[in-house]
């Protein structure tokens, strides 16, 4: 079968439909990654084929300002830039803003499914599920982070500084859920609806009726998690299924940079600190409480330097190395620790080499991975960004390394190198369109 893979996000999900457009390829079908034009060499190098969805408007992007902390869109300066889509008028914000994105390339998303048999999407591609309907072909959604509605644990974007600790309630947990929808939802319908009606030649769905139009259409949820780490809720219906992580195995010839093996044959394990694709708001001081918290610990580093723009001039250079990409999958299990944002993709690759991690969340679902971490023993609770410091940092690197959270996170990590999440999600996606015709 042919299938269209639209992944809108960052890398944590993308790389997730890369792995499994590979293994959809070893099994003999025809894959099509749709997703930002940013991540068209990454698919290529997969051997995948590329279509591209645009590019991210630079007037979205945050960006440096001249006293060091970060600019956004309407002109306004935070030294926290995770504050930005935070809460429930920050996720509003959010949703505002990729409504206006969403305008300039709905036309993409038309083209990166046709002519294809199936198509498999992430939950920021909105339109896909109206462009499948108009083209009669079979839509089903995959994830990193759980949005079915549950009352088991709340929505991983509402996860609250000020909850660590609490019993949740059912009650707030199902709420959460019914706040992002109605943000998406309300803040996209006219963009999408205009879309339906001009474009594809369907009518328009009434508010009320949305969520159980696309029900009908959507016919199956897959969740790239283990199990493991978050258990599948017994309230979600027998369409949505949790299958383990979505990874994809080394290159055979992959050489990593000299100068990291280098570093790495210098010396013992030393931590591997990155943010991904956050931007810190203030660099210098994020940078500053690393470099002294490494420093009291006795720790190396190697910092994948990302986004975050981390200063780290003050710091000796034969203990720290900055280097550009290095694959998790390489990496990471020869390090001691992680110290990062706590976003999916990074999360699943540190616990996957048995790693302690301190997470440093900045945004989105990080804090709800952090405070997973800590409840899997596997790190301590996640330090808020606003409380960085020296000595925060150390006293969460000397939990990270005691023997009960290493044995731990080594324990986990053995039992999801031994699953096979992309096979699994393969396999449902095979019966699930076989049902389907």
């Amino acid at each position: 079968m042919k299938v269209a893979l639209v992944a809108v996000g960052s890398r944590g999900d993308v790389e997730p439909y890369i792995a499994l457009g590979q293994r959809l390829v070893a099994r003999g079908h025809s894959v099509r990654v749709a997703s930002l034009g940013s991540f068209g060499e990454a698919v290529a190098g997969a051997g995948l084929a590329f279509h591209s969805l645009g590019d991210l408007p630079r007037r979205f992007e945050p960006r440096a300002a001249s006293d060091g902390r970060t600019a956004f869109p309407d002109g306004r300066t935070r030294r926290d830039a995770s504050t930005l889509f935070r809460g429930v008028a920050g996720r509003a914000l959010f949703w505002a803003f990729f409504a206006g994105m969403l305008r300039a390339s709905l036309d993409r998303f038309i083209s990166a499914c046709e002519g294809m048999d199936v198509v498999l999407f992430t939950r920021l591609a909105l339109p896909v599920p109206h462009v499948a309907e108009r083209l009669g072909i079979p839509c089903f959604a995959g994830y990193p982070v759980p949005h079915t509605p549950t009352a088991a644990f709340e929505n991983p974007l509402y996860v609250l500084a000020d909850r660590a600790g609490r019993a949740s309630s059912p009650r707030r947990n199902r709420a959460t859920y019914a706040i992002e929808w109605g943000l998406t939802h309300q803040l996209s319908y006219r963009v999408l609806m205009r879309f339906r009606r001009e474009r594809l030649g369907l009518r328009s769905v009434p508010r009320r009726a949305l969520r159980r139009h696309l029900a009908r259409i959507v016919r199956g949820t897959l969740y790239a998690y283990s199990e493991s780490v978050l258990p599948r809720p017994a309230d979600w219906p027998a369409d949505v299924q949790v299958t383990g992580y979505w990874t994809r195995e080394l290159p055979g010839d992959f050489v990593p940079p000299a100068d990291v093996q280098a570093f790495l044959d210098r010396g013992a394990p030393p931590a591997c600190v990155g943010f991904g694709s956050m931007k810190s708001g203030d660099p210098l001081r994020m940078g500053a409480a690393i470099g002294a918290a490494l420093a009291t610990v006795g720790l190396r580093a190697i910092v994948q330097s990302g986004w975050s723009r981390l200063d780290l001039s003050g710091i000796d250079g034969d203990c720290v190395l900055v280097t550009g990409e290095v694959p998790h999958a390489w990496l990471l299990p020869r390090a001691a620790v992680a110290i990062h944002h706590g976003g999916a993709g990074t999360t699943a690759a540190a616990l996957a080499a048995g790693l302690p991690s301190v997470i440093v969340p900045h945004a989105f679902d990080q804090r709800f991975w952090g405070r997973r971490i800590a409840a899997l023993g596997c790190g301590p609770e996640p330090i808020e960004h606003r409380d960085l410091s020296a000595d925060t940092l150390a006293t969460a690197l000397r939990s990270a390394l005691a023997p009960d959270a290493r044995g731990a996170a080594g324990r986990l990590g053995e039992r999801l190198r031994a699953e096979d999440g992309t096979g699994r999600a393969a396999e449902l996606l095979e019966r699930w369109m076989g049902q389907a015709g």
